[in-house]
């Protein structure tokens, strides 16, 4: 291990030195200490910099800002090298840590800029521009050079009692949130919009201004961590207040507030990792102690909502109660918050920066982590499993916990089951993150906490995993690393110009540094695991909506196309995106294609915010990734169960993410056939109606492909650099250098075509005035919007084939390697999706996977539905079938024969199947709609309807059921469901026996797709993957086997139907849900209304691979 290794200073010119220096000098460093400090303790001028130069520093911050900027003249600050200075200034006894080639040189970034500035000129408001520029500029200064003082303290952690360096830095936003905080900021600016105005957006609310000296800024910053009601919370908060008017005290406590967090107890390891993240994320004590509060109030909850029973029980024999032992922790950490914000206020107000004052702000974010440990025994008094209510054993050697164990071995005998029971990640988790935003790549905060892990050395086999992964973790605030006891927090940093891994131990009192060679053979010896979409490389969400402008607002649409033809590496399916990406391929730009109403994409699976398709998720586990085709893989033996073959369970579980993929890829190729071109052009329209005669006239001969439009475009950004000139103050700032030569060069290729002749309309260049330019301005991002419109759907048709390209080989290659009944369980286990909403989530995945693979027995009928993308969703049976965005259409409607489409129990619609849990019997009907549309081939298309057109011809001839006898679809389907067994509320005609008898005709069609005994599949136990009900208590069982709970999925409600572009009209059949046998007969039915198009477009109607528009079953 290195971690006594020192950061080193990045080459940058400190506050003394001029903009000449730096320009000249662009390798330059300085290291910032205790000297700058008065004998008051404020800081008064950076000591004359150290000028040494470093190898290999082309790429340093002022060189890359001035190169990455040369072309973004309305972001180009003129006052970086001052905020260099002032910078460098609040490292004292420190250094800048060197982020820029990641930051500068990521593509995301760079394409984000690009749109802001831009569409920056967009805004009216000159105030609103200039907190715009003001905050893009700080926010990538702060990102790329990165604050950080070290101290050295006695290490207990060894015999040997030796020293050891603790690392604080003041890094606000993270690269993916910056990447996520610029993309916001450029859809809103885009749109016109002013992003700190916007409800949702990154940065609303924050009370950005560009006087503020950098500490304030920082601290402003940080506050895109925080949800948007926590920002305006803090910004009104007194001690936040307090900070931000003392600026050198502001810097301390933003250093004191970060930081590694030591579990002060034998089993907080879980509290202290998640300290120590929200440490890295919220901007000063102040900010954890709005924090700390919300977890007060989470355990206040519970003491409200607990029964009394459970309350009344014993914490100790003899003792306390567990409500006691509860209201005290809560007393003793109010108590503590108050001291806390007492000291911080006079620390504060007192405005000093020494080495004594920066230990009292040091030691506050201690007590705070040392309560926030002992609040995290009680954030959950009513577990649903069970789970006994932890006892905390005090750690007695700080930052030495093995050292510690002998001490507490009297203890032992204590409450041995309580006392060893570890903190729960999830319940305290979730009381932290209450003023918490999600991180970037999540879509909910709690999306990816519970979900299945994967080893860790499993995904570092080579040099390349090991890069990709350091990069992955850099890019965000850290990654947990678990084992069945014990957690750790990950970071990774660049120390000396070489990547470090930054591992928070919380047994420890400080950081461990690890070169990449030292942390692979840590984990290997340790053997820890990680989430999966660690390796996935998830997109950057971006909250902000990229709703084309209203055509009343005269705001510039989105003309960049290169940035929203970025899909190549573009993840699309909401909820989890599974494929495997660069992360700095368009990483800021990917959400662009997602699904959850980022830019600009429609919401897929949602009507309304909170919208969201169970089709969006996954609930079953997930393991590593595809071991398919690898040498130690080796195919079961016939007497394998695949029910229960982990191999089979997350070849699934990767197949599942891969058909959402292709799904959601769909629905793009729809948006921007159906509806994006649509509005694009009917934005031109409306432009070209506001406009005068003289920008129409203009426009017209600019669309031409004449020497004439050359000439006119030469002449037009001649007057718009004059116009620019004009209102740039500084002639000496590089933007003003830009603006000349740029200026010169049109004037010479004005010179050049003096020869053509321009219209007989056109007189002088006093035409165009600054009305006419602006009006020009908005033909020419309308001709953009309508032109990106084809270009993006060329990317998206692209993706989605490729896509499909990619299932279809996944789905052969498995074909081939899997005998008939495992690949039955594996799309059984890929198709179905089961929400956490469901009753009992895991006993019902059983029972519809055990229906389904009836129906999954012929490989290249199941090969054709999971290349249609074919997927099964059970509802939970409080929710109606119209709930879902694919059936919301039809809500408030009826069916042909006059039942309500919000009571049916299972449809189908286009690939979608939905049936609610407690009609899973009719599972194989609906399954077998889907077979007939998407897994017969045209001859049994054909033998099947001119067996029912026969059937129909005879009077008496046998019917499996009344329904059948409606058309071709329900005779097939409730022929099939009679074929295996599953014909629901029959007894007779429910048998491969009967269907042999008495549809003879049939039987080789249906012994083809289902086999000779389809019911033989059956022949299996239970799979170990499935969590046990227990009646008496209502709630699944956990299993030993059974490592992951499902992941969260937020289940759907139905929207409100409006008008739209499109009118989906969708044809729908509905399983009966009485006995077969009766007369009523479901019907086609078609919505006489036009319906909510971007989901019911996108995933029912347009998207039917038949020929029906969507007709459900």
């Amino acid at each position: 291990m290195t971690s006594e290794l020192r950061v080193p200073s990045l080459d940058l010119p400190s506050s003394n030195l001029s903009s000449e220096l730096s320009t000249e000098y662009p390798g330059l460093f300085i290291e910032v200490d205790d000297a700058q400090v008065t004998t008051e303790g404020r800081v008064e001028q950076a000591r004359s910099p150290s000028v040494v130069a470093l190898p290999a520093m082309e790429s340093e911050f002022a060189g890359q800002y001035r190169t990455t900027f040369a072309d973004l003249p309305n972001l180009a600050d003129p006052g970086v090298v001052a905020k260099l200075g002032e910078l460098s200034a609040m490292a004292v006894g420190g250094r800048l840590e060197n982020y820029t080639g990641i930051v500068l040189g990521n593509p995301a970034v760079k394409d984000a800029l690009g749109q802001i500035d831009q569409n920056l000129p967009g805004l009216n408001d000159p105030d609103a521009r200039a907190r715009v520029r003001s905050l893009v500029s700080d926010a990538v200064l702060a990102t790329s050079l990165v604050p950080s003082r070290e101290q050295d303290f006695r290490d207990n952690s060894k015999l040997s009692f030796g020293s050891v360096r603790d690392r604080k830095t003041v890094q606000p936003l993270s690269v993916d949130k910056l990447q996520q905080v610029l993309s916001d900021i450029a859809v809103n600016v885009m749109a016109g919009r002013d992003p700190f105005d916007v409800a949702g957006s990154t940065v609303q609310g924050i009370d950005y201004r560009p006087d503020l000296p950098l500490p304030q800024k920082m601290a402003l910053l940080g506050l895109t961590n925080l949800t948007a009601d926590a920002r305006g919370a803090l910004q009104n908060d007194e001690l936040f207040q307090t900070l931000l008017r003392n600026p050198t005290a502001l810097t301390d406590s933003l250093f004191g507030a970060t930081g590694h967090d030591e579990q002060r107890f034998m089993s907080t390891c879980v509290a202290a990792a998640t300290n120590t993240e929200v440490r890295g994320k919220v901007p000063t004590v102040a900010g954890l102690l709005m924090v700390g509060n919300g977890v007060i109030e989470r355990v206040e909850q519970q003491l409200d909502t607990t029964p009394i029973e459970l309350l009344g029980k014993k914490d100790r024999p003899f003792g306390r109660t567990i409500r006691e032992m509860a209201q005290k922790r809560v007393d003793d950490a109010k108590t503590v918050f108050q001291q806390i914000k007492t000291k911080a206020k006079a620390l504060a107000e007192a405005d000093v920066s020494t080495p004594a004052v920066r230990e009292q702000w040091a030691e506050l974010s201690t007590q705070w982590g040392r309560t926030m440990q002992k609040l995290a025994a009680v954030t959950t008094l009513n577990p649903a499993d069970g789970h006994p209510l932890p006892v905390l054993t005090k750690k007695v050697l700080p930052g030495a916990w093995k050292l510690s164990v002998p001490a507490a071995l009297p203890l032992a005998f204590d409450r041995p089951l309580r006392r060893t029971t570890v903190i729960r990640q999830i319940p305290f988790r979730d009381a932290v993150s209450q003023h918490l935003a999600p991180n970037p790549r999540e879509e909910s905060k709690d999306e990816l906490w519970d979900e299945p892990e994967v080893p860790l050395t499993r995904n570092l086999q080579n040099e390349d995993e090991l890069t990709d992964f350091w990069t992955q973790v850099q890019s965000g605030t850290g990654i947990r690393l678990t084992t069945l006891r014990h957690q750790w927090l990950l970071k990774a940093a660049e120390v000396g110009g070489k990547p470090m891994f930054v591992l928070s131990d919380p047994t420890k009192s400080y950081f461990d540094y690890l070169s990449p060679d030292d942390f692979v053979k840590w984990a290997k010896n340790t053997k820890p695991d990680t989430g999966r979409s660690v390796f996935d490389n998830l997109a950057i969400m971006v909250p902000s909506k990229p709703t084309l402008p209203s055509i009343d607002i005269d705001i510039d649409i989105d003309n960049t196309v290169e940035q929203t033809l970025m899909v190549d590496g573009a993840e699309q399916d909401v909820g989890r995106r599974h494929d495997r990406t660069s992360p700095t391929d368009s990483a800021g730009l990917r959400s662009m294609f997602n699904a959850g109403g980022s830019h600009p994409a429609p919401p897929m699976s949602r009507s309304g915010s909170n919208l969201s398709s169970v089709l969006d998720s996954d609930d079953s586990a997930v393991g590593s990734d595809s071991d398919l085709g690898r040498p130690e893989w080796v195919a079961p033996d016939s007497g394998t169960n695949p029910a229960e073959d982990p191999f089979l369970r997350d070849e699934a579980a990767g197949l599942s993410y891969k058909l959402r993929s292709v799904d959601a890829a769909e629905g793009q190729v729809v948006y921007y056939r159906d509806i994006f071109k649509q509005e694009a052009e009917e934005r031109l329209d409306t432009v070209r109606s506001s406009v005068s005669p003289m920008a129409n006239a203009v426009d017209a001969v600019l669309t031409s492909d004449t020497a004439q439009a050359d000439k006119l475009k030469n002449l037009i950004v001649i007057e718009k650099t004059r116009r620019q000139m004009a209102a740039t103050a500084d002639t000496r700032s590089p933007v003003w250098d830009d603006l000349t030569a740029r200026l010169d060069q049109e004037l010479q290729m004005s010179e050049a075509m003096a020869h053509v002749a321009l219209p007989e309309w056109y007189r002088t260049s006093d035409e165009l005035t600054d009305k006419v330019l602006d009006e020009l301005d908005r033909l020419d991002a309308a001709h953009i919007a309508t032109e990106d419109a084809q270009l993006l759907l060329a990317a998206a048709t692209e993706l989605r084939d490729t896509r499909k390209l990619t299932v279809s080989q996944e789905v052969a290659s498995l074909r081939d390697q899997l005998r008939p009944e495992e690949f039955a369980w594996l799309a059984a286990k890929a198709m179905i999706t089961v929400p956490p909403e469901v009753a009992n989530p895991a006993t019902t995945r059983h029972e519809a996977q055990h229906q389904a693979v009836l129906m999954l027995q012929n490989k290249d009928v199941v090969s054709k539905l999971l290349n249609a993308g074919v997927r099964v969703v059970i509802l939970p049976k409080i929710t109606p079938l119209t709930a879902l965005p694919e059936f919301s259409h039809l809500a408030g409607t009826n069916t042909s024969d006059g039942r309500r489409w919000d009571d049916q129990k299972a449809a189908m619609t286009g690939r979608t199947v939905a049936v609610h849990e407690d009609h899973i019997s009719q599972l194989p009907h609906e399954i077998a709609h889907a077979i007939h549309e998407h897994g017969l081939n045209e001859t049994h298309q054909i033998d099947v309807g001119t067996h029912f057109s026969q059937r129909l011809n005879q009077p008496d001839a046998p019917w499996p059921g009344n329904y059948a006898k409606t058309d071709k679809y329900e005779s097939f389907a409730q022929l099939s469901a009679t074929y295996v067994g599953a014909n629901t509320g029959h007894v007779t005609n429910n048998s491969t026996l009967w269907a042999k008898k008495k549809w003879p005709e049939m039987l080789p069609l249906l012994k083809d797709v289902y086999g000779t005994n389809p019911r033989a599949i059956h022949n299996h136990k239970q799979p170990a993957d499935i969590t046990p009900f227990n009646a008496a208590t209502g709630q699944n069982t956990p299993s030993k086997s059974s490592r992951h709970a499902p992941a969260k999925i937020s289940l759907p409600t139905p929207p409100t139907s409006t008008s739209t572009t499109i009118a989906a009209v969708a044809t729908m059949r509905s399983a009966s849900t009485n006995n077969d046998d009766s007369d009523k007969q479901a019907t086609t039915t078609t919505p006489s209304q036009p319906t909510n198009a971007i989901s019911t477009a996108v995933r029912a109607s347009t998207m039917s691979t038949g020929t029906r528009g969507g007709a459900h079953r």
